[in-house]
């Protein structure tokens, strides 16, 4: 081997130290900036959460409770691990994690609805890949390619939505993330004369009511008091629901004849409500959590005990 083929060899190997070291240290910095993040699951992850209400769902959770609102109300530290687009199997893996990391909640709120929903969300949360077993073995069996890259590049697991948000969210509060916007007159129109059709299922139906059913499990072994809940649609949309009844028995027969559902799809009207069909909007969601505090919803069993009497009285002869 000459001079010059072996100062290439020396240089492609630098070359090489230089570019897994490069990727790891800059993993490393962009990983210690996620999780120094207020962002919800920066905080999940980071493991110093003390939450008395937690609430899990998909954008239907996100823009239905809205966690300073809650929290105000009720008095309890309040918060929203809702994310657009999130499939129940996700959610199952954020709650176990945040179990695992954090204090339970004293009350848990489901919101139900996504159970139709496939995992495509996973993409999103490879910030915190390195943070669950969960997550890498969900990513491992729906996004196994994408898996393989993030343990190869380390960098390319900053490469989504969650590490924008987790930049953007480093010195404030992503509690206050909902939908400010108005229903459109035009959608309310189309709405009103769409034609009835059943709510579609997909072929994640079965693993995300079977993830449900864990979900419900985990919380009745923590002794963690449940809210299954179906938040508000447009009336006029969810009137349109064929199938309604059968897909609120099918929920039913999934979280068991323990936990009631707590059906509020009807529950809000007026178009200053909604940002679209599905969603509330921040008014909608403060009057939502009005309807909410009316039936009670936020008081658990403990809330209802007698408090416990002190001094004398406390004293048996």
């Amino acid at each position: 081997m000459n001079a010059t083929h072996f100062r290439r060899l020396v240089s492609l190997a630098l070359f090489a130290v230089l570019l897994i070291g490069g990727d790891r240290l800059l993993g490393w910095g962009l990983d210690q900036l996620t999780m120094s993040s207020h962002a919800r699951y920066s905080r999940l992850y980071r493991g110093d959460e003390a939450a008395e209400v937690v609430i899990i769902g998909d954008s239907r959770g996100v823009h239905s409770f809205y966690a300073p609102a809650i929290a105000d109300s009720v008095g309890q530290r309040t918060l929203n691990l809702s994310y657009n687009g999130i499939s129940t199997e996700l959610a199952e893996v954020v709650l176990a994690d945040y179990l695992d990391k954090n204090e339970p909640p004293r009350l848990l709120v489901i919101e139900v609805t996504n159970f139709a929903s496939a995992p495509d969300a996973l993409i999103n949360f490879k910030p915190y890949f390195g943070h669950s077993a969960r997550l890498r073995q969900l990513f491992d069996r729906e996004q196994s390619y994408t898996a393989n890259a993030m343990r190869l590049i380390h960098l390319y697991r900053f490469n989504c939505e969650n590490f924008l948000r987790a930049a953007y969210y480093l010195r404030r509060d992503d509690q206050n993330w909902i939908l400010r916007s108005q229903m459109a007159d035009a959608l309310i129109g189309l709405t009103e004369q769409q034609t009835p059709a059943p709510l579609s299922e997909s072929t994640y139906t079965d693993l995300n009511r079977a993830a449900l059913r864990r979900m419900v499990q985990l919380a009745d072994e923590r002794g963690i008091e449940l809210r299954l809940v179906v938040a508000p649609y447009w009336p006029a949309h969810r009137e349109k629901l064929a199938n309604w009844p059968e897909v609120t028995q099918k929920i039913r027969d999934t979280i068991g004849d323990k936990h009631r559902l707590w059906d509020y799809s009807l529950a809000i009207s007026g178009p200053t409500n909604f940002a679209d069909r599905v969603h509330l909007n921040l008014n909608g969601a403060q009057e939502f959590c009005a309807r909410l505090n009316r039936d009670q919803f936020f008081v658990t069993a403990a809330d209802r005990q007698p408090p416990v009497s002190s001094g004398a009285a406390n004293i048996r002869p």
